[in-house]
C-alpha cells in the first residue's frame, strides 16, 4: 500500500500512520445486508442509439453475489430514470458506476447527485477510462473528486475487497478515507491513497455468466440492447491508440468453450435484436475460437439468428482466422485492419507491420471463397503525410479491397497516444468535438461526452489536415459502404486511380458541382463542431439545445455519425444518380488525359453500364422497393467480380447479353425500416438504417439467370 501528497513520490502508508482496513481487519460487522447499486450508464437523449448488454456490469454483479450471497443485495441500473426510480426507493451503501470513454460526464453527473443528496454512499467508479499509470491517476483524482473510490483495471476482485471491507464496519461509509487493494482513492486532506495491484481475474470461470444466471434477461428482452458476448479477455498487440495496448492486459485468458455454447443458446432464445457483437479484441486468435464459430453457424442455420456478428477477427490471417471468417462468411468480413501501410507510420504506434504477401494472401481467400474483403485506415497517424497515407489507399485498392473505411485519428484518454512525451515527440495538435451519442440531461444538468481529435501532426499541417476531410468523405462514400464500388474498380482497372479521380473531382467543383456540394456542406459542419477547449463545445452544444434540438436529439455528432447526416441529406434529395455520373464522367476525362485518344465505343458501353450497376445497387428507403432487380449486360459482370476486379471488364465480354440478378440481403430488415416509418420523414429513416446496421446498405449482384436472353 502506498500514499502519495502533493509533490512527492510515492511512500509506503504505514509511515504516514494512514488508517488500513481490508482483509482481516474488522471494525464491526454491519448486521445487516449490504445494498450495492451498480450503474452503467448510456445516453437515452437522442435517437439513433447503438447500444450494447452492459455485460462489464453483469460480470461484477455475478462475482459479487457468488462471492457474497445473501449478505449484499445489488440493483443493476443502466439509465438515468432507472437511477432515480432506484433512490427514491432505497439509498445503498456502496453505488459503483462503470466508466467508458462515452458515458465519463454523464457519469460524473450523476455522481454529483448523488453526493450532494446521500453524502454517506461511498461511490466506486471502475472501468478502461480510468488511468492505469500513477502520475495520470493522481492527476485525474485531484482534478475530478467526485468518488470516493476508482478502479483502473478489471472491476470483479477491486469491487469485491470494497465491498468485502463495507461489511465488517458498524457504518461502511467509514471506509472512506482509507486503503483498499485494487483501488486508488482520495483523503478529505487531497491525499492520494493506493491499494496494492491485483493481478487479473487468473481463472475466469471465478465469474458466474451473467448471462446463465438470468442477469442480463431484461436487457436481451429490449430491442435497444445488442447482445454482447465476451469469449476470452486480453490482447498481446501494442497499438498506442488503443486502451488494450498495455503490458498488464497482454496475457489471453478465456471462458470455456462449452460456457459461451450456453450463452450463445440462451442469447438467442431470448434476445429482441437480430444483430450479435463479440467484445473481443483478436477473435480467432486462439484454435477454440473455431468452435465457438461453428457453434454460431449452427444456431444461425436453426434459427435464423444472428442476422449480423460485429467483431474483430485477428490482425493475422492465420489458420483459425481463415475457419471462422468461412464459417460466419454471410455474418462477418473478412476484415484485416491495417490502419496504416506505412512502414515508419507503424512503428510509430507499434503496429505489427503486415507484409505484403500476407495482404495478397488475405484478397486471393477471400476471392477463392466469395467473402466480403475489408479493412480499416486511420488518418493522421504520426509520422503519415498526404502522400504516404494516398499510397497506403492506393496499396490496398491494388489488392481490391470490397469495403475500405477511414477513419480520423482520436485519442483516447488512457491509450498511450495520449501521454504528454507522445504528444510532443510527434506534434500532435487536438480539438474537441461532442461524441456520437454524448449529449445527456440529467437532473437539470446538461452533460457533454468528448472526443479529442487530432487535427495537425509534426507532418501535416493543421489546414491540409482539414481540407483532406473532404477526401475521406467521399472515399467512405464510395469504397467503405460500396456505392461506387465497380466504378472505382472498372477505372482501376484501366489504368485510372480512385485517389486521382476523387482529388480531381474536389479540384474541380464545376465538373463536380453535387459532389463539391455535399463534402462542402461535411466539412464545413465538421469543422463547425470543434472546439479548442472541451467547455467551449459544451457551449455550443448547449445553444443547439435550444436553437436546433432535432440535430441534437438526432445524434449528428462525432465525425462517422455527421458523416451518416450528410449522406442522409444526399439521398432524401434524390441526388444519388447525380454524384454517380460526375464520378463517371470524371474517371473518363482521367482515362482520356492518360492515353491521350478518345475512348473507344467499347470503352464507353462498359462505363454505361456499370454506372447503371451503381444506380440499381442502391437501396432507396423511400418507399418499399422490389428485393430483387435485373440488369442486362453484354459483359459477365458476376465473373468480373469473381475475379476480384483484376481484369479489364473487357475481357469478359459476351457473345449474347444476360439478365443479371441484383438482391437486397436481410431484406427483412429494410422491410421493418419501410413499416416503422411512421410520421418520421424520410431523413430519419437514412439516419436510422446507418444506426441499425453496418451492411447491407447495396444489394448484391449475385446471380447470372441460367437462360440468358438477347
Amino acid at each position: 500500500m502506498v500514499i502519495e501528497q502533493p509533490g512527492q513520490t510515492f511512500i509506503p502508508v504505514e509511515s504516514l500512520n494512514a488508517r488500513t482496513l481490508g482483509h482481516g481487519t474488522r471494525a464491526a460487522t454491519i448486521g445487516r445486508p449490504l445494498v450495492v447499486f451498480l450503474a452503467h450508464l448510456h445516453s437515452t437523449t437522442g435517437k439513433n442509439l447503438r447500444v450494447t448488454v452492459p455485460l462489464g456490469m453483469t460480470y461484477v454483479h455475478s462475482y459479487l453475489k457468488a462471492r457474497f450471497g445473501d449478505a449484499i443485495q445489488i440493483k443493476q441500473l443502466a439509465t438515468t430514470q432507472q437511477i432515480t426510480e432506484a433512490l427514491n426507493e432505497q439509498v445503498p451503501d456502496v453505488f459503483a458506476f462503470g466508466n467508458y470513454s462515452w458515458n465519463t460526464a454523464l457519469t460524473n453527473a450523476v455522481i454529483g447527485v448523488v453526493k450532494q443528496r446521500h453524502p454517506k454512499v461511498v461511490v466506486a467508479v471502475a472501468g478502461p477510462n480510468i488511468p492505469t499509470e500513477k502520475p495520470i491517476a493522481q492527476a485525474g483524482l485531484r482534478r475530478n473528486q467526485a468518488a470516493d473510490f476508482y478502479i483502473s483495471r478489471e472491476g470483479e476482485h477491486p469491487l469485491a475487497n470494497l465491498v468485502e471491507t463495507c461489511l465488517g464496519l458498524a457504518d461502511p461509509s467509514d471506509v472512506k478515507g482509507t486503503v483498499v487493494d485494487g483501488c486508488y482513492s482520495l483523503t478529505k486532506e487531497g491525499l492520494i491513497l493506493q491499494g496494492d495491484p491485483l493481478d487479473r481475474v487468473g481463472v475466469l470461470e471465478e465469474i458466474p455468466s451473467p448471462y446463465l444466471t438470468g442477469l442480463c434477461d431484461d436487457f436481451l428482452a429490449n430491442p435497444e440492447f445488442i447482445p454482447l458476448l465476451q469469449t476470452s479477455r486480453g490482447c498481446p498487440y501494442r497499438c498506442t491508440f488503443c486502451v488494450a495496448g498495455h503490458d498488464w492486459w497482454s496475457k489471453l485468458r478465456a471462458f470455456s468453450v462449452e460456457r459461451v455454447k450456453e450463452e450463445i443458446d440462451y442469447i438467442q432464445a431470448r434476445t429482441s435484436n437480430p444483430l450479435l457483437r463479440i467484445a473481443d479484441e483478436n477473435f480467432g486468435i486462439l484454435p477454440r475460437d473455431v468452435e465457438i464459430a461453428e457453434h454460431i453457424r449452427k444456431v444461425k442455420d436453426t434459427f435464423s439468428y444472428p442476422s449480423v456478428v460485429q467483431v474483430y477477427t485477428d490482425k493475422h490471417l492465420t489458420k483459425n482466422v481463415k475457419q471462422v471468417t468461412l464459417l460466419m462468411r454471410d455474418l462477418i468480413p473478412l476484415n484485416i485492419s491495417f490502419q496504416s501501410l506505412d512502414k515508419q507510420v507503424l512503428k510509430n504506434i507499434k503496429r505489427v507491420n503486415v507484409k505484403d504477401t500476407a495482404i495478397e494472401e488475405a484478397a486471393a481467400f477471400a476471392r477463392e471463397h466469395s467473402l466480403v474483403l475489408s479493412t480499416e485506415l486511420i488518418f493522421g497517424l504520426p509520422g503519415e503525410t498526404i502522400e504516404s497515407f494516398t499510397n497506403s489507399l492506393d496499396k490496398v485498392l491494388d489488392h481490391r479491397f470490397d469495403n475500405v473505411v477511414i477513419y480520423a485519428l482520436n485519442i483516447l484518454d488512457q491509450a498511450e497516444m495520449a501521454f504528454a512525451e507522445y504528444r510532443e515527440k510527434f506534434g500532435l495538435k487536438t480539438r474537441f468535438a461532442l461524441s456520437e451519442n454524448g449529449y445527456s440531461e440529467y437532473d437539470s444538468v446538461q452533460t457533454f461526452e468528448m472526443d479529442e481529435l487530432v487535427v495537425a501532426t509534426s507532418t501535416i499541417p493543421e489546414q491540409e489536415y482539414l481540407r483532406f476531410f473532404k477526401f475521406i468523405f467521399f472515399f467512405n462514400f464510395a469504397l467503405f459502404y460500396g456505392w461506387l464500388r465497380e466504378l472505382v474498380f472498372f477505372f482501376e482497372t484501366n489504368g485510372v486511380r480512385a485517389t486521382s479521380v476523387i482529388r480531381s473531382m474536389l479540384a474541380d467543383p464545376e465538373q463536380c458541382p453535387t459532389l463539391a456540394e455535399f463534402a462542402g456542406r461535411f466539412l464545413t459542419g465538421h469543422r463547425a463542431m470543434m472546439r479548442d477547449t472541451r467547455e467551449e463545445v459544451a457551449e455550443l452544444i448547449r445553444e443547439l439545445a435550444e436553437s436546433q434540438p432535432e440535430q441534437v436529439t438526432d445524434n449528428q455528432f462525432g465525425a462517422m455519425r455527421y458523416q451518416y447526416a450528410v449522406f442522409s441529406d444526399l439521398f432524401t434529395e434524390g441526388r444519388f444518380a447525380e454524384v454517380v455520373h460526375e464520378f463517371a464522367q470524371s474517371g473518363l476525362r482521367l482515362h482520356r488525359e492518360l492515353t491521350g485518344e478518345a475512348p473507344s465505343d467499347s470503352f464507353r458501353e462498359q462505363l454505361d453500364v456499370i454506372t447503371q450497376l451503381q444506380i440499381q445497387s442502391f437501396i432507396p428507403l423511400h418507399e418499399p422497393v422490389p428485393e430483387t432487380v435485373v440488369l442486362e449486360s453484354g459483359y459477365d459482370l458476376v465473373g468480373w467480380k469473381n475475379s476480384n476486379f483484376r481484369q479489364p471488364l473487357a475481357d469478359f465480354a459476351l457473345v449474347e447479353p444476360a439478365k443479371f440478378s441484383l438482391r437486397i440481403e436481410g431484406y427483412q430488415h429494410h422491410e421493418r425500416l419501410w413499416d416503422a416509418r411512421g410520421n418520421d420523414d424520410i431523413r430519419r429513416i437514412y439516419l436510422r438504417s446507418f444506426a441499425s446496421t453496418n451492411a447491407n446498405r447495396r444489394r448484391h449482384l449475385e446471380l447470372r439467370e441460367e437462360s440468358p436472353q438477347a
